[in-house]
């Protein structure tokens, strides 16, 4: 029987933890991660049989155990919502296990990586699927296993990631809202075959600047979606396609004094032809505020996508966004951000907001918004026109 890079390698992080077990010092156990109680508002009424104001849990402890140059971490992730929402689920954040031998650091296992440094969008985010159940946008991902290799090099650090088991982003489900107008079906297709994804990045920091540079190979994690259609030709739901593809990444800090200067780029092939995305901007902080102990910080990005119509679709492929960071500093870590995405061909507004403040010990008050104002010239943002919400969530932390 053939075996598998990534389980060859699992199998000699064994041995070399069952070879040293008797040299190693006590472990040590640490706990975190929270459970939460989410309340979501939809000041609109859904349009068709859509759910209206939710209630859920989520439940996303972790552990981690460390003994001499091993870690292993435990973190699951349990959500209770709305039946056909799609977002109920019991899953894996965190499910790894790593080993330093000397300077290079190995980990096998279930893991969520975030690449990206830019405030509106992140083109870079391409290792864990999309969780489009729990956020539209992309941003929360799905926990996925993988063979993880980081080296130091003279330049800074280099990265290799094998990905021998993918999975498929999760999809909003018949009732839920933040889903496009026809729903998603849950069977991908694979049209042109499921090769194993793997990607090389590299780290570097020299001067002001801090950069990485990474290439992916594998399914995208973005899927074409085709309307499907009855017996009478009305469209009745979207079928999902996963295509290869080779894309390369790039993002930039520079910090000048107060001033961050930000971007991100990436070159993506494997449709009709290649295409470039790119995100540009910068942050600047103003500090002690009124000489008191706020800080506030002022955004800018500009964000470009040239992809071809039978790539699949994204929202704001030209578009600004504008927006502010307020840190209190203060005893209970209170932040607020406020940004918006504007797209000055289709007039598509797209306003978000974050809150966080510590309401009692080991107990945060965390809030979200997000508004949809002229998004019908948008196509993948028109589905939303009546899906504006506000989400507060109360999470009792563990430590």
């Amino acid at each position: 029987m053939m075996l598998r890079p990534a389980t060859i390698a699992f199998l000699l992080l064994l041995t070399g933890v069952s070879a040293q077990a008797g040299n190693l010092p006590p472990h040590t156990w640490k706990t975190g991660g929270y459970v939460g109680v989410v309340l979501r508002d939809y000041p609109k009424f859904p349009s068709e049989n859509r759910e209206g104001d939710t209630l859920a849990l989520h439940l996303a402890p972790e552990w981690i155990l460390r003994q001499g140059p091993y870690r292993f971490i435990l973190s699951p992730d349990v959500r209770l919502e709305n039946a056909g929402s799609g977002r109920s689920r019991a899953d894996f954040n965190e499910l790894n296990l790593s080993a330093r031998y000397g300077k290079t650091i190995v980990e096998f296992g279930v893991t969520r990586l975030f690449w990206g440094v830019t405030e509106s969008r992140h083109l870079e985010n391409i290792i864990n699927p999309p969780d489009l159940a729990a956020d539209f946008s992309g941003e929360t991902t799905l926990g996925i296993a993988l063979l993880r290799i980081l080296q130091p090099i003279n330049l800074g650090q280099i990265e290799a990631i094998l990905i021998p088991w993918d999975r498929d982003p999760r999809y909003p489900g018949q009732h839920a809202r933040l889903r496009t107008a026809l729903p998603i079906l849950g069977n991908v297709r694979y049209p042109d075959g499921r090769p194993t994804a793997w990607a090389i990045r590299v780290a570097t920091a020299r001067g002001i600047f801090d950069t990485h540079l990474y290439y992916f190979s594998g399914l995208d994690r973005e899927a074409v979606l085709t309307p499907q259609f009855d017996t009478t030709a009305q469209p009745i739901s979207l079928q999902a396609s996963r295509w290869p593809i080779r894309q390369w990444g790039l993002d930039v800090q520079a910090p000048i004094g107060s001033l961050l200067l930000k971007g991100e780029a990436i070159q993506r092939s494997g449709y009709s032809r290649s295409f470039i995305a790119v995100v540009l901007g910068g942050e600047y902080t103003f500090n002690s505020v009124a000489d008191s102990a706020r800080d506030l910080s002022l955004m800018l990005e500009y964000q470009e996508d040239d992809r071809p119509d039978d790539a699949p679709l994204t929202a704001m492929k030209s578009a600004y966004y504008g927006g502010i960071r307020l840190a209190l500093n203060d005893p209970n870590s209170s932040e607020l951000t406020i940004g918006l995405s504007y797209n000055p061909k289709s007039q598509a507004q797209l306003w978000s907001g974050d809150f966080s403040r510590r309401i009692a010990e080991n107990v945060t008050l965390e809030g979200n918004l997000t508004i949809f104002s002229h998004v019908d010239g948008d196509p993948a943002l028109s589905g939303f026109a009546r899906d504006s919400r506000i989400e507060m969530q109360i999470k009792r932390h563990f430590h």
